[in-house]
């Protein structure tokens, strides 16, 4: 089957014509809207979403290993179950997305600013970054384990139950953040830093 050109891909989301489980390695859709379209369980390993508008953007359950959303605005986008193994987020606005069971493993965070975004029983195993912000994020049940974080923000975000073995988080902040049934590895993470501890846990 041959792959859809980037033109053919805004063509048909032009029309309003759904891509789920289309295959899309590799398309180049940087600087593109792409606004309230449809990838659900489409594979997008090394798509190009770089500068893209992907408001309200269906990708659940898609394949975006190693996609690039550098600076893209995801704004409310649908991304429950997605797979963005290495993908870069960073300067990433994912401010309201529903990330729920969604795979980030190895992804590249740095600058990217999530307001109260869902990503509850996330995994953001061995993620990265610095810089970044989850304000009022929810990250119920989510794993964090082996991430490497610096001056970052999760003022205001439920992480009950979530998942800290072996972090390294460096200058963060946890302020008025829902810790309920704290994990011990995140425990020892915020004891370590008075100056970061949240006022009520």
């Amino acid at each position: 089957m041959t792959q859809l050109t980037t033109q053919e891909v805004l063509t048909q989301l032009r029309a309003g014509q759904s891509l789920q489980q289309a295959e899309l390695s590799g398309i180049d859709l940087n600087n593109t809207c792409v606004d309230e379209g449809g990838f659900a369980e489409a594979y997008l390993r090394r798509a190009q979403f770089v500068k893209a508008s992907c408001q309200e953007t269906n990708f659940v359950g898609a394949t975006l290993i190693m996609a690039d959303f550098q600076q893209a605005d995801l704004q409310r986008s649908r991304l429950a179950n997605a797979i963005l193994t290495h993908a870069h987020l960073e300067h990433s606005n994912l401010g309201q997305v529903q990330a729920n069971g969604a795979k980030f493993y190895g992804a590249f965070l740095s600058g990217a600013d999530g307001p109260n975004a869902v990503f509850d029983e996330a995994d953001f195993r061995e993620a990265n970054g610095d810089a970044f912000r989850f304000q009022r994020a929810s990250f119920v049940g989510a794993g964090f384990n082996r991430v490497s974080f610096s001056a970052a923000s999760f003022e205001g975000a439920r992480l009950v139950r979530s998942q800290w073995q072996q972090a390294n988080v460096t200058e963060t902040s946890f302020v008025r953040a829902g810790l309920t049934a704290l994990t011990p590895c995140l425990m020892r993470l915020i004891s370590a830093r008075p100056m970061e501890t949240p006022s009520a846990f």
